[in-house]
């Protein structure tokens, strides 16, 4: 039994592993300070306290480690009343959307009021002083963090599953046909080479993967000099900007889930999905660390553009 407690307890620390990992946060977090205007940077500061993003990237994550009492703010006064005002933000950083999802919409079934598109719009209305659910430095903090998550493929695009009576597993993309089906919680649930988690996978591994230094000083170059797309910008209200960054995040998506070749499903006593296991395409790594290069370069720029938007009060 020894073995499998110690792969339980791996398997779980895979799953609770932030988007990009502290490496992106920060660099991410970094490269979008630079970009600020002198105004927006110290209003940060009189918010902050600092005019370190990084500082502040991966709060939200340490919040979610305190609720499981772990991690440096297990036993901060604030995290804690902030865990009890708030008991559900482990949900913030994430929504669960069908592969062939065009659009984000509220009242589809796969959103909630506590989702990260929702979770960034609440911190957008503290900011600009419509709200005051939270304090600014905790809206900002938060804001941070989930820009970046917003723009991890697999902290948007989920994939649904039909299972045969032969054991074959189909992927299931449309929101019509994914509705009520069983999920792998963003590629939390699919395991390759025996044990490892796709979504940790994508978390660490492959932010390591295009970091050429041992510190994140190559990184943030590379995503300082990230050839920049028109595309990216983002236009129209402020509180329909997360939105249609979760639309292209989907996207991205369907290219993380391409070529995946899904092998079996197991399920616990009760029915319930527990892990799929699945074989990844020889030239993954290279593919998706294209991907998730350009996706946190797309976060920086974009974390910038609405910092240097906002209507601040």
């Amino acid at each position: 039994m020894r073995p499998l407690c110690l792969l339980v307890l791996l398997l779980g620390c895979l799953r609770d592993a932030g988007a990009w990992g502290v490496s992106g946060h920060e660099a991410m977090a970094r490269v979008a300070q630079g970009w600020l205007s002198n105004d927006v940077a110290a209003r940060v500061t009189a918010i902050l306290g600092t005019n370190d993003l990084a500082s502040v990237s991966v709060w939200a994550d340490h919040l979610r480690d305190a609720q499981r009492n772990r991690g440096p703010l297990r036993s901060d006064p604030q995290a804690h009343d902030f865990n009890r005002r708030f008991p559900h933000n482990d949900n913030w950083h994430y929504v669960n959307l069908p592969l062939g999802t065009m659009r984000y919409e509220h009242s589809s079934g796969f959103a909630s009021t506590n989702d990260i598109v929702q979770a960034l719009n609440r911190c957008i209305a503290v900011l600009e002083g419509r709200s005051g659910d939270m304090t600014k430095a905790e809206a900002l903090r938060w804001l941070v963090h989930l820009v970046g998550d917003i723009h991890q493929p697999l902290h948007v695009g989920c994939g649904f599953y039909r299972f045969e009576p032969d054991g074959k597993v189909l992927l299931m993309r449309e929101p019509d046909e994914a509705a009520g089906r069983p999920h792998d919680r963003g590629g939390n649930l699919l395991r390759y080479e025996g044990s490892r988690g796709l979504h940790g996978y994508w978390d660490a591994n492959l932010v390591e993967a295009i970091n050429p230094s041992p510190n994140n000083g190559g990184l943030e170059t590379l995503l300082r000099e990230a050839p920049q797309s028109r595309n990216w910008k983002t236009d129209g209200r402020l509180d329909g900007w997360a939105a249609k960054w979760a639309a292209d995040a989907v996207q991205e998506a369907r290219g993380a889930y391409q070529n995946i070749e899904f092998l079996s499903a197991q399920f616990d006593q009760s029915g319930a999905l527990t892990n799929i296991n699945v074989k990844l395409p020889a030239n993954y790594q290279v593919d998706q660390g294209a991907r998730a290069k350009a996706q946190l370069a797309k976060s920086a720029f974009h974390l910038a553009e609405l910092l240097n938007r906002l209507d601040w009060h």
